[in-house]
């Protein structure tokens, strides 16, 4: 899958999104009963698991091709 700037706008707004409503929903369950706090250290995972494939891709993509496969490719194809 190719990432576009603007996908990737889209998949970062969504992992903050999620990350803010999984720590109100641990801030909220804290006011019942502290033990909940153990919970916040999820907030920053669920953010990385959510954003982890894009960034990948987004690494992947900023590599330079192998110039042999790019000849390959061109005696190949072209």
């Amino acid at each position: 899958m190719l990432e576009t700037p603007s996908s990737v706008r889209v998949n970062q707004r969504n992992a903050i999104v999620i990350a803010v409503l999984l720590g109100a929903a641990v801030l909220m369950l804290a006011t019942v009963s502290p033990v909940w706090l153990i919970c916040l250290p999820l907030v920053p995972l669920a953010y990385w698991w959510w954003r982890r494939r894009t960034l990948r891709r987004l690494r992947v993509m900023a590599e330079p091709f192998p110039g042999e496969l790019e000849a390959a490719l061109r005696q190949q194809v072209a």
